[in-house]
């Protein structure tokens, strides 16, 4: 058995230092090689390098957007996912209950269980987490572009586009069509954005479903009160948000990016297709 760590410099910032240290003197599981991501994409071509050699274990060091990537390689494949949550928001990690600190995150890899969850086309890219369009993708693009990371930054941006105008969407599911008004609609696999912001608190990542969540306009001085819903696992509660479980969806629009796993994507179409995709993601999660 042979395992690979792949780590993201930029994600882990501090929470990295002495990092190989801790690994050897706190991972037992099997051999290992370290890898340090250089640039977007990079993990990507680590794990699938991974899959070709035949490794037992990626395990992702960073954040959604690494633990993406590795996901979108190794999936259905007979490779398993391992996470270390060291990004900004780390909602894939936080999801399946993963939030220790990295010596504890290290020492604990072996008391973990390996399931097969869900993954999800969104125009063909892969998503494992979360993704939307309207408010949090323009949110995900202004993040992007950010010199600084974490929540502070990420409420910040909210706080400062306020004026952001609700959209007009046309979604096609189970044969019927709708036009709807909405401030954002989120395509969720697991159930949070990250820092605990649950925006589908029922999401399960093996029910073979994507959770749309339509969160209509709303009041701006009601924003407190959205967050505290997120916060508390509650937002479907809102007379503001309607969510549907499904396996497929088209939604049209005249929006031109949309964000998949936190990762700011540019628009080819007026269109996007989601659907559930063939292959599984073997993963470790908390017993």
């Amino acid at each position: 058995m042979k395992a690979y760590f792949i780590i993201n410099k930029i994600a882990g910032k501090k929470r990295i230092k002495n990092i190989e240290l801790f690994i050897a003197k706190y991972f037992y599981l099997c051999e290992y090689e370290i890898y340090y991501t250089e640039y977007n994409g990079h993990a990507s071509e680590i794990s699938s390098q991974a899959v070709r050699n035949h490794i037992n274990l990626v395990i992702a060091l960073g954040g959604d957007g690494t633990v993406s990537e590795c996901a979108n390689s190794i999936a259905g494949s007979d490779t398993i996912l391992g996470v270390i949550a060291a990004g900004s928001g780390n909602g894939f990690a936080y999801h399946f209950n993963i939030k220790e600190n990295l010596v504890n995150s290290i020492k604990n890899l072996d008391k973990l269980k390996v399931e097969k969850i869900d993954m999800f086309n969104v125009n063909n890219c892969g998503l494992v987490n979360v993704g939307g369009v309207g408010f949090d993708a323009y949110i995900a693009c202004l993040f992007s572009k950010s010199k600084k990371r974490g929540l502070r930054t990420y409420i910040k941006l909210i706080l400062e586009n306020l004026n952001y105008q609700a959209q007009n969407y046309t979604i096609e599911y189970n044969g019927k069509s709708r036009n709807i008004n909405a401030f954002l609609i989120a395509f969720a696999n697991t159930s949070q954005y990250g820092n605990n912001l649950k925006i589908s608190p029922k999401a399960d990542a093996k029910d073979g479903l994507i959770d749309l969540v339509i969160v209509k306009s709303f009041p701006k001085w009601k924003i407190g009160y959205f967050f505290t819903n997120l916060l508390l696992g509650r937002i479907m509660k809102s007379k503001y948000v309607e969510i549907i479980k499904l396996d497929k969806v088209k939604i049209t629009s005249n929006e031109k990016f949309i964000h998949i796993d936190g990762e700011c994507i540019e628009l080819k179409n007026s269109f996007i297709e989601i659907g559930l995709s063939s292959k599984k993601l073997k993963t470790l999660i908390k017993k």
